[in-house]
C-alpha cells in the first residue's frame, strides 16, 4: 500500500490519480463533520467537495502527516457549513444568566443509545445542532466555538445549556425519558 505522504507529494504535482486517493482517505470524515452541522446531505456533499478541492488547489495546506490532513480539512468543512448557517441568517439567542448553568435533571443515560441520540439531535434548531456538534463531536472549547460563531464565550455556554436541554426534551418524546422528577 502506498505511503500517505507519497500521496500527497503526487498531489502536489498534480497527479490526478493520488488526488483521487487523497479525496476517497478523507471524504467521508469532512462530510460527517458537515452533515452533522447542516443536516442537508446535499450540501454537506458540496462542501465536502469543496473543502478537499481548496486543499487540493492551494498546495500549501497540504500536509504530510494524516491526522494533521484530516484535522485541516475538517476545520475546513466546518466553517464553510457555519458560513451557510450564516447565509441562512442562523441566529444564536442570548439567553439570560440563569442558563449559563447546567441542568441537573437529565435522563438517563445508560438507556440511551448513539442511534437515540443522533436521531434526537436532527430535530433539533440549526443552532442547538452546530453547538453540540462543535462541543461534544468536534470536540472545540468554549472560545473556540466563540471565535468560529463570532459570538462571546458566555453565548456559547448559554446556548450548549440550552442546546443540551433541547436535547434532552427530544429524547423524553422520542422515547419516554424521564427528566427529572
Amino acid at each position: 500500500m502506498e505511503g500517505f505522504s507519497n500521496i500527497v507529494s503526487r498531489c502536489r504535482a498534480g497527479d490526478r490519480d493520488a488526488q483521487m486517493r487523497f479525496y476517497s482517505l478523507f471524504c467521508n470524515k469532512v462530510f460527517g463533520s458537515s452533515l452533522r452541522i447542516l443536516g442537508d446531505r446535499m450540501e454537506a456533499e458540496e462542501v465536502m467537495q469543496e473543502s478537499i478541492l481548496k486543499v487540493l488547489t492551494k498546495t500549501e495546506l497540504l500536509n504530510d502527516d494524516p491526522g494533521i490532513m484530516e484535522a485541516v480539512l475538517r476545520r475546513i468543512a466546518i466553517n464553510h457549513s457555519i458560513d451557510l448557517c450564516r447565509r441562512r441568517r442562523l441566529e444564536l439567542v442570548e439567553l439570560s444568566p440563569r442558563h449559563d448553568r447546567l441542568e441537573e435533571d437529565e435522563p438517563d443515560t445508560a438507556a440511551i443509545t448513539m442511534a437515540d441520540v443522533r436521531s434526537a439531535m436532527e430535530n433539533l434548531p440549526q443552532g442547538c445542532r452546530i453547538i453540540l456538534n462543535l462541543k461534544l463531536v468536534e470536540g472545540y472549547d468554549n472560545e473556540e466555538i466563540a471565535g468560529i460563531l463570532d459570538v462571546s464565550a458566555s453565548a456559547v455556554r448559554s446556548q450548549y445549556s440550552r442546546a443540551r436541554r433541547k436535547l434532552a426534551e427530544e429524547l423524553k418524546k422520542k422515547k419516554g425519558y424521564g427528566i427529572g422528577a
